[in-house]
């Protein structure tokens, strides 16, 4: 059904609007308790299928919120995990719920389905949730303060409809039992069944559960009567075990699954026995009651009555909100007046919380704030600083956060279509709020997050927070930089890198080592260097996780080199001259899916990627780029001789309409010579593997078997292969890729004489959050997040994620190999892909290339007005022509080339630094000019018609 009068990219769910504040928020209006488009296919065990979460947080805490009004907070130092479980039938109800009650009126911020006034708003870095009663309203926003502190805002407006003044009081509830995202869980939860080895969901999660209830908190009093502190150390572990199947899986070499002895050394340091603390506490003058049992408080009933109406009959999904039995104990009745009775810490197991109630007087007529921050602290964090802190700020705290986020990272406003600027701002928060901070390594660090990280529970690949700190470098650039070190703090002494990370700084193992890693940091290391002028990083010294004397600390500048040699020595090429793919490239699935298990040792040996050899024909060159703007010309003339043989080996690979994909060895031949795979497609075209006439081809190629046949981005195949257990375009099977069509975006902007002057914007548009929601308007998690793939229209599920057959045809648990127990729907949205490349690629529209003496810029937005905005470089095009700078870090004199689209007439004009000059187009319409910048001031041009 679609329902009318909706902001463009609204989908049915709810309405996007701006905020108070003029920033982007998403209204969401579905009534998930009983509106069918609302259930998604997923095993519960991993979560409801009608809960939909929105992601808020700064540069170190991340939150889920739920459309139910709940939220779970993360917190990565010690080994990731959520602090505040949710499992309503264990009496786990996640956090930042309240309650409000005069001792006869209830009001709950727990979202109450039918019936009931409560209005959601998932905002810009908050949650926002508002209700109504006969005497009294509730507007209780949720934030994480922008910067670095590892702390949440809940602030509470409270406002009376009554004739009377009244006498009320306000319950805030944090539950603070843990849920460890334990990876050794995950590997234990692979299990043996008639039908082969499955992920059992139930099993992970009574593991991780099972870790949890090992907890013992501990609860304080903190000064000043503000609130609570709880500590928790872990009085005992279940023992690692490493299941039959799995076992059986490594010894034979047939899994990709960590082998024993590497699962037993990630348990016995994974799981932190003393987690940071964690506190609840009041930001206003006046006192609080300090309780924590959330069992009596809640009491036997729960705080939900639950009903199968909406899903599977095992699912919970509340059909009303229950008045928690404990609460009648702690309100007086109406018009008593508010005594505080004495706190209750003595509960310490896994039924605590952190429960503050605050009495308050409310005159008729009027309205009052409440605020409340909690947090958890990590080394170098004081409860009492952070107190002091927020007491001093709080009334304009929200304000001021919001003012920040409006000006935070890249920002495309383009006249012609007003959701543009809406979706570049609202990427820009959901990639900076995804950080956290590793204490192990040291760094901040922004994960896949998706099912990778809140279910198997871990930080991987490498190349993926690579690739989501390239338009950091426009905004936050010492973000792009940590991750950078984190990178380099986990390379190896022969310089590889780790597939993942897990726990408290353990890698986690991979018997298919990706052959693609070392190209993902030379291009970020570059890029970086090359935009900002940052070239002192490439002197600091790097200590090798996890620990190294000074004198075995290597530099930046040899820890690159160290990843080219692995490359180029190590990974190393094959009978066809392209770079090795080993056990797999990006797309480890065709290395392994539907061959011979005898077979996949000489696959790891023989095998070639042309997608590596095509990314490395353009990432050796600009690696070299940036070696000769540092000054070591030697290393930059070998990078390019390299890049050129890796050119001219990919360019042997063309089939007359498009390059072929994988070499598998002699035994099985070449991939990709009967149909088109978009991976590496992209980068022969910007690595310059094709002539003139094979880049004509190779758009139409793109244009008719891989754009034209999808309804949102370009699908990755242009027919499915014949893969067990993967479905006709889902996953690597022919979905929609973000990390494929990000650099088609590129490579269509880079060629718009070839490729078409719209072709670019277009196939942007098409990837976009607003163009999902418009074309599948009943799948939530296209709308202000997603996967990192869709299925494509070659599937069954076109516009979804892939998730197992198992979920909707029970006969597919019972087919062998066809049922795995983990689905992408089971965490479909937080994949920081779905807003990283958006940002980048909106820098490519520009033709961004940063270059050894400055930047090329090459505009393909096929409008008449349009803005670039960031804090490195700026574009903005008006009806008198374009105008820009460059704000690198360091002072210097830096040349622009301008090409001008071919469409446009002559500019004639230009101003550099605010010096007017005539405007000299030279081959090609490309006006070039030169200009200094300092620290204070930017490179400012301009560039008119008159």
């Amino acid at each position: 059904m679609v329902r009318e009068n909706r902001s463009y990219g609204s989908g049915n769910f709810g309405d996007w609007i701006t905020d108070a504040h003029g920033l982007p928020c998403y209204e969401y209006l579905c009534n998930q308790t009983e509106d069918p488009i609302a259930v998604s296919p997923v095993e519960v065990a991993w979560r409801s299928p009608t809960d939909h979460t929105h992601q808020i947080g700064n540069d170190r805490i991340v939150a889920a919120a739920s459309n139910y009004g709940y939220i779970q907070v993360r917190q990565d130092e010690g080994g990731a995990r959520f602090l505040n479980d949710y499992k309503p039938d264990s009496g786990f109800f996640g956090a930042g719920l309240g309650y409000l009650s005069d001792g006869e009126e209830v009001l709950s911020t727990y979202y109450p389905g039918t019936g009931k006034s409560f209005d959601r708003f998932f905002g810009t870095g908050y949650l926002r949730k508002q209700t109504a009663g006969k005497n009294y309203s509730i507007d209780q926003t949720i934030y994480a303060p922008f910067g670095d502190d590892p702390v949440l805002i809940s602030e509470v407006i409270v406002s009376s409809q009554s004739p009377h003044t009244a006498n009320l009081s306000w319950v805030e509830y944090w539950g603070c039992q843990p849920y460890e995202f334990s990876y050794q869980a995950f590997a234990d939860g692979h299990l043996s069944t008639p039908f082969g080895t499955q992920v059992i969901p139930e099993e992970v999660a009574r593991l991780r559960r099972e870790l949890a209830a090992g907890y013992e908190h501990r609860f304080e009093r903190l000064s000043a009567s503000a609130g609570m502190l709880e500590s928790k150390r872990l009085l005992s572990a279940p023992s690692p075990h490493l299941g039959v199947a799995m076992q059986e899986e490594v010894a034979s070499g047939s899994s990709a699954l960590p082998n024993s002895s590497a699962v037993q050394q990630s348990s016995a340091a994974g799981e932190d026995a003393l987690p940071p603390p964690t506190f609840l506490a009041s930001l206003d003058h006046g006192p609080v009651r300090c309780l924590t049992d959330a069992a009596s408080f809640f009491g036997p009933g729960n705080v939900l009555r639950h009903t199968g109406a909406a899903g599977p009959e095992s699912v919970l999904v509340p059909a009303e909100v229950l008045h928690p039995a404990g609460l009648g104990s702690i309100v007086p009745g109406y018009g008593i007046p508010q005594e505080i009775a004495p706190d209750d810490l003595s509960t310490t197991g896994p039924e605590s919380a952190l429960i503050l109630f605050k009495p308050f007087i409310l005159e008729a007529g009027q309205t009052q704030t409440l605020r409340f921050i909690y947090g958890y602290l990590p080394a170098g964090f004081r409860v009492t600083e952070l107190l002091a802190k927020y007491r001093a700020q709080a009334a304009g705290l929200f304000a001021k956060s919001c003012a920040a986020w409006k000006d935070e990272g890249i920002q495309l406003a383009v006249d012609a279509d007003p959701w543009v600027e809406r979706e570049t701002r609202w990427h820009s928060c959901y990639l900076r709020s995804g950080f956290t901070y590793d204490d192990r390594l040291e760094e901040h660090i922004v994960s896949q997050g998706q099912v990778y990280q809140y279910c198997i529970g871990y930080q991987g690949a490498a190349r993926d927070p690579l690739q989501h700190a390239l338009p950091l470098i426009f905004g936050q650039s010492d973000l792009a930089k940590q991750v950078l070190r984190y990178t380099l703090k986990t390379q190896a002494a022969d310089g590889s890198l780790p597939y993942a990370m897990t726990g408290h700084g353990q890698i986690v193992p991979n018997l298919a080592a990706p052959s693609d890693l070392d190209l993902w940091l030379l291009w970020l290391a570059s890029e970086y260097i090359l935009a900002t002028r940052d070239n002192a990083f490439l002197e600091e010294r790097i200590s090798r996780w996890p620990a190294a004397t000074e004198g075995q600390a290597l530099t930046v500048h040899e820890c690159l080199a160290r990843a080219y040699r692995h490359l180029v020595d190590t990974i190393g090429t094959g009978k066809h001259g392209l770079l090795r793919g080993g056990g797999a490239d990006w797309n480890e699935q065709i290395y392994f899916r539907n061959l011979p298990e005898n077979l996949r040792d000489q696959i790891g040996r023989e095998s070639e990627s042309v997608m590596n050899a095509a990314m490395g024909a353009y990432i050796l060159d600009h690696y070299a780029r940036m070696l000769r703007y540092a000054g070591d010309l030697g290393s930059a003339r070998d990078a390019q001789v390299q890049a050129e043989q890796q050119r001219n080996a990919v360019r042997a690979q063309w089939t007359g309409k498009w390059f072929k994909r994988l070499w598998l060895g002699d035994s099985t031949g070449w991939l990709g010579a009967d149909r088109m795979w978009l991976d590496g497609q992209p980068w022969a075209i910007l690595g310059d593997c094709a002539t003139a006439d094979q880049r004509k081809t190779l758009f139409q190629s793109i244009e008719e078997l891989l754009r034209k046949p999808s309804r949102v981005g370009a699908q990755q195949l242009s027919s499915p292969v014949d893969w067990p257990g993967v479905m006709p375009g889902e996953s690597k099977n022919g979905g929609v890729y973000d990390t494929l069509d990000g650099p088609l975006i590129w490579a269509l902007a880079a060629n718009a004489s070839v490729a078409g002057p719209g072709a670019a914007y277009e196939e942007w548009q098409k990837n976009s959050r607003a163009h999902h929601a418009d074309t599948y308007r009943d799948v939530w998690y296209g709308i202000w997040s997603g996967p990192d793939v869709y299925c494509s229209s070659q599937s069954d599920h076109a516009g979804q994620t892939g998730f197992d057959p198992g979920l909707t045809d029970p006969e597919a648990r019972r087919r062998p190999n066809n049922y795995r127990g983990l689905s992408w729907t089971a965490w479909p949205v937080m994949n920081m892909h779905r807003h990283a490349w958006p940002l980048y690629s909106a820098a490519k529209l520009l033709g961004v290339e940063f270059t050894e003496e400055g930047v090329n810029l090459a505009p393909a937005i096929p409008r008449p007005q349009y803005r670039f905005h960031s804090r490195l470089l700026g574009l903005e095009k008006s009806v008198r022509g374009y105008q820009g700078w460059y704000a690198p870090q360091k002072e210097g004199k830096w040349t622009v080339r301008f090409k001008l689209p071919a469409s446009e007439q002559p500019l004639t004009q230009q101003s550099i630094n605010g010096k007017k000059q005539t405007a000299t187009t030279q081959a090609e319409g490309v006006i070039q000019f030169s200009g200094t910048s300092s620290v204070e001031e930017p490179l400012s041009w301009s560039l008119s018609y008159d």
